[in-house]
């Protein structure tokens, strides 16, 4: 069945856009909560021009995060961090540490729940982070951890 979407749908698609979807489920949840309408002939045309229009900027997005993650893996990411007697961290370096810090040196805006820690980053030295731009595009930035004696 088509709809057209009234709002922004997760894992289903943006507003205004022309989707297809099960019966069930536009009858049960999509419909009763506002959240699509019924796609008529008027209503297609004016969804595939918006389609076209989101598409557009799905590109535009990708070509940015491109550029974004050229910069973000061609330097690295210095942090100083306060070193307890025996010379560890006090604690481990967290993804918002990591996303205020990118926001300083590299004056790039970027959330901290799109910031991936494989392993907990609890010692001094070179550690690989994973950043999430948009769309598909990650970078993988070096982040290197200097210790400060408190």
């Amino acid at each position: 069945m088509q709809a057209i979407l009234t709002q922004d749908v997760a894992k289903v698609g943006q507003k205004g856009q022309l989707v297809n979807v099960k019966a069930g489920y536009f009858r049960n949840y999509l419909s009763p909560n506002g959240l699509a309408i019924v796609a008529t002939s008027t209503l297609i045309e004016k969804a595939k021009e918006v389609n076209a229009k989101i598409e557009t900027e799905q590109k535009e997005l990708e070509k940015k995060a491109q550029e974004r993650k050229q910069e973000l893996e061609s330097k690295s990411l210095v942090l100083t961090e306060k070193l307890n007697k025996k010379g560890t961290l006090y604690s481990k370096v967290a993804e918002k540490e990591i996303a205020e810090a990118i926001k300083k040196q590299f004056n790039v805006d970027i959330e901290a729940k799109t910031i991936t820690i494989k392993e907990a980053i609890k010692a001094v030295g070179e550690h690989k982070v994973m950043v999430k731009l948009a769309g598909t595009v990650t970078a993988v930035v070096n982040v290197v951890v200097n210790g400060e004696e408190s």
